[in-house]
């Protein structure tokens, strides 16, 4: 298996990082922990993926939105994501810790070069430590002007969804800046095609994001569902979280990778939606929507409903064919495809 750029420049430098403790905050999923070879070595992430890595190996993890350390003693080691305001909420995170200085590395493909330019022209005080596998290491001076400096940035957005809902989105939660299109074309089929049968319908919004799609369902037909909201991103629950909590609306809200924290759920489901990631990173990743839609029928009730939607390009209808045997496209244009099918 080829290393992972990021793991190859850290491994550069980890000999002079020895004697104190090594946090890595925001690692990504697919970075290799256990080849990050520190005795004191911890991670503070909002991926539950990373979380569940750290954990496995024995380090000491912390996973937003539960209670995020007080205090970091050591070495503050940022992993700069690809979302740039995802980064500056991390920074931010990082003004709070007692340290005058941290670090930060990303890939050139996932923005740390545009990011550098950006915190430079906040006149941020940055030193280049490395650059190697099309990766940057630099340092990054910590202090209460870099705090007021990025006052306006990372910060939770509130916008206006539809029958009113308002929708929060901290930064790095999918459509941070608005509704997205393939939701809106999945709540406009819903409203059209779907018809509640029962008073109390349990339903798994998997993917939850901001909440969107369970506030909707909840707003729009109002008493008839019992929602769980999942997702892999702790910011994309505690997104979803203050969006129910203003809406005055209940559910639950869990992290999960897909199915893999949800075994309680498994022939409980009266009705499943999801707008499904196709991103790792920035790659087109296939893994997620197929595991979904594959594993999808074990969760399902008898005449249980699955309700996607996906960018018309993906092999989606291969997949629900495999796993429930029929499927119907509700609603379609140039570019997205809402399918629905019953186990």
């Amino acid at each position: 298996m080829p290393i992972h750029p990021l793991n190859a420049l850290l491994s550069r430098h980890l000999a002079d990082w020895q004697t104190q403790p090594l946090n890595l905050l925001a690692p990504p999923p697919d970075l290799a922990l256990d080849a990050i070879q520190h005795p004191q070595l911890s991670c503070v992430t909002t991926d539950w993926r990373s979380h569940c890595q750290a954990q496995h190996l024995g380090l000491n993890s912390s996973f937003f939105p539960d209670a995020l350390p007080a205090d970091l003693a050591g070495i503050n080691l940022l992993f700069w994501p690809k979302a740039h305001q995802e980064g500056f909420w991390w920074l931010k995170k990082m003004c709070g810790f007692p340290h005058a200085t941290g670090l930060i590395v990303g890939e050139n493909r996932g923005g740390i070069k545009a990011a550098i330019k950006q915190l430079s022209r906040l006149d941020v005080a940055l030193e280049k430590i490395d650059a190697a596998r099309h990766c940057v290491l630099v340092e990054i001076k910590i202090s209460e002007s870099l705090a007021g400096v990025l006052a306006q940035e990372g910060r939770t957005q509130v916008f206006t969804g539809p029958d009113g809902l308002q929708l929060h989105a901290l930064p790095g939660t999918f459509s941070q800046k608005g509704m997205d299109a393939g939701s809106e074309l999945l709540i406009d089929a819903l409203r059209q095609a779907y018809q509640p049968a029962k008073t109390r319908i349990n339903t798994l919004d998997l993917g939850c994001g901001c909440g969107l799609l369970g506030a909707w369902l909840m707003r729009h037909w109002p008493n008839r569902f019992e929602l769980t909201g999942s997702d892999v991103s702790g910011l994309a629950l505690a997104s979803a979280q203050q969006t129910f909590a203003h809406n005055q609306l209940e559910g639950v809200f869990l992290a999960s990778d897909i199915f893999d924290q949800l075994d309680h759920l498994k022939g409980q489901l009266d009705l499943l939606i999801s707008n499904p990631p196709f991103h790792t990173g920035q790659a087109t990743d296939y893994d997620l929507a197929q595991r979904l839609i594959l594993q999808a029928p074990q969760y399902l009730k008898k005449d249980g409903e699955c309700w996607i939607v996906a960018n018309r390009f993906l092999p989606y209808a291969q997949w629900l064919d495999q796993a429930f045997g029929h499927f119907t496209k509700v609603l379609e244009t140039g570019k997205f495809t809402v399918y629905r099918a019953q186990r």
